[in-house]
């Protein structure tokens, strides 16, 4: 219902979401295969997608928060179950404001910036950009269930965001960091995000350059990637 009475929030993420898939496929129009530019733009776009599709869930840490009030004195008095109040909010929140949004983002970007032309990986790039999207938005839910105000949410949403961001795989080697601290990459959204657009690019892909040709599987080695079927 809050939807319905007040669809700005919506309109406003399908804007935003146009908007950043115009700016991003015309930094990166029709990038081409030859190198160095094809990998080096390449590596670029894809981080500076998957943050986009992370910090866009910063705004659902207010989900929970808005109505706190509400729903305690609604559920305590037996209105409704906790379960079903999660779920009406998580789903209305989600279809309309995520994937929706993020179907648009990905048709518009990809086809902009060239990318693999096959549909199939097209059809594995939104579902990277809506997964990754959606891990971001689970942990802003948690946290939004987890603290009562704006500030704290703020803080404890950014925190592991940042985190993650650095064990990535883009900003640092993670073969060349302190063994204690590597495990942290197994539970980055950027990571997974980052493998998953580079193996639906680079695999079976030819690149360019005067004198030699490099398959995209020798760039997905040389950045410790796995790129077979069962990983």
């Amino acid at each position: 219902k809050n939807i319905l009475r007040n669809p700005q929030t919506s309109y406003a993420q399908l804007a935003l979401n146009i908007f950043f898939s115009l700016l991003v496929g015309l930094i990166y129009y029709q990038m081409p295969l030859t190198l160095p530019e094809a990998l080096q733009n390449r590596s670029g776009a894809f981080f500076f997608l998957i943050i986009n599709m992370v910090f866009g869930n910063l705004s659902a840490v207010e989900l929970f928060i808005n109505e706190r009030v509400i729903f305690i004195h609604e559920n305590s008095s037996g209105y409704y179950r906790t379960s079903v109040y999660f779920l009406s909010k998580v789903f209305a929140d989600i279809i309309p404001n995520r994937i929706i949004p993020i179907s648009v983002f990905s048709a518009i970007a990809y086809y902009m910036m060239g990318l693999k032309p096959a549909f199939e990986a097209f059809l594995c790039f939104t579902l990277t950009m809506s997964l990754v999207s959606l891990a971001g938005c689970g942990l802003a839910f948690l946290v939004s269930a987890s603290v009562s105000t704006f500030a704290m949410a703020n803080i404890l949403i950014a925190l592991p965001f940042v985190f993650m961001m650095v064990f990535g795989g883009f900003l640092v080697n993670l073969n060349a960091m302190l063994s204690w601290l590597s495990w942290l990459k197994w539970i980055s959204i950027f990571r997974y995000g980052l493998n998953a657009l580079y193996v639906n690019e680079m695999k079976g892909q030819l690149f360019y350059s005067n004198a030699t040709i490099l398959p995209g599987e020798v760039y997905l080695k040389s950045m410790d990637i796995d790129y077979s079927a069962w990983g």
